[in-house]
């Protein structure tokens, strides 16, 4: 635990919950100190809200963190962070809101590579994770599962895995996700600038300079509570109406959660390239958004361009966890 404390600027940039994801989950996994400052000064409802206090909550259970300043709306937050623990009972993270489990699991995924098994009866951090799994402006549990995961595995050897056990629609949330997640192996080949502060060694190096040409797309399409069936089935016939134009091999897999808390109803769009990139797309669908132009959303609109340019940005976090200095990634379009 280290007493001098980094100072953090929480208005820069978008000046919003990104900034905690990251600046926590780094400050645990390096035990670095940090003071977070003028949090969310530029939104309308500056400081802390549910969803971003959970996050630093989790991040500072898992490393037994002391903290000072963890209340709704507080702008200043103090994190000393001690050892990251897997514990023989899962973690517990619950928004109370519809905030996203997916970042909640953002910021805790990356610590998790880092804990230590020493004294527990099990080999995996755990982690019950509760709150919204499928909003506007956050990604959904579908991008993380079919996505983010997998690609986790590919580059980096990440050992995780996400289920599903009751979707969480906005305004009410209780939504439910179980994140396990194994720690990293040492890695004999990696020499560390300094002595490796957990029990994972370093990340895997990765370099991507080129996409490939799209071999495969795959719709996964969904709906609700009193959502009905049938939503689920005409946003995938929306998606796959536009993708069979563009590419060749395409399919989709639908699902109806009767038991979701609301109701609601969405997509996500994957594909895979002959370089073995994982792109993603999504669309939420709502009352007045017909289902067929929901499913056309993230092939037509702002998301598509993500399925014609790979982007690295949420593996940003994963690789500035790295303790080596001699690991890299090179990421191209």
């Amino acid at each position: 635990m280290s007493n001098t404390f980094q100072v953090i600027d929480g208005s820069i940039l978008e000046g919003g919950g990104q900034i905690l994801r990251i600046a926590s989950a780094l400050s645990a996994i390096t035990s670095k100190s940090i003071q977070i400052d003028k949090i969310r000064q530029g939104r309308s409802k500056a400081g802390l809200r549910p969803q971003h206090l959970t996050g630093v909550k989790l991040v500072s259970d898992m490393s037994s963190a002391v903290c000072s300043g963890l209340t709704v709306g507080s702008q200043q937050v103090l994190m000393s962070p001690g050892p990251l623990q897997i514990r023989n009972i899962p973690y517990s993270a619950d928004t109370g809101t519809a905030g996203s489990c997916v970042l909640l699991a953002q910021a805790a995924l990356p610590c998790a590579l880092y804990c230590s098994a020493q004294g527990t009866t099990t080999a995996l951090t755990r982690m019950h994770l509760t709150g919204g799994t499928d909003a506007e402006l956050a990604p959904p549990i579908g991008y993380m599962q079919h996505v983010l995961l997998p690609m986790l595995k590919r580059l980096l050897a990440v050992d995780a895995g996400a289920r599903l056990e009751r979707r969480g629609f906005y305004p009410k949330g209780g939504g439910r996700v179980m994140l396990e997640v194994a720690p990293l192996s040492p890695d004999a080949g990696c020499v560390s600038a300094t002595p490796l502060l957990h029990a994972g060694d370093c990340l895997s190096a990765f370099q991507m300079e080129s996409r490939g040409s799209i071999e495969e797309v795959r719709v996964f399409s969904f709906s609700g509570g009193k959502e009905p069936e049938e939503t689920a089935g005409l946003i995938a016939e929306g998606a796959l109406s536009r993708l069979s134009e563009r590419f060749p091999r395409v399919s989709s897999t639908t699902e109806h959660d009767a038991l979701a808390k609301g109701s609601g109803s969405g997509a996500v769009v994957v594909a895979r390239s002959e370089m073995g990139c994982i792109l993603g797309a999504s669309a939420i669908g709502g009352p007045r958004k017909p289902a067929l132009e929901v499913g056309h959303r993230p092939v037509d609109a702002g998301p598509a361009h993500r399925i014609h340019g790979a982007r690295a940005g949420p593996l940003v976090l994963f690789v500035g966890a790295d303790h080596s200095p001699h690991r890299h990634c090179h990421a191209g379009g």
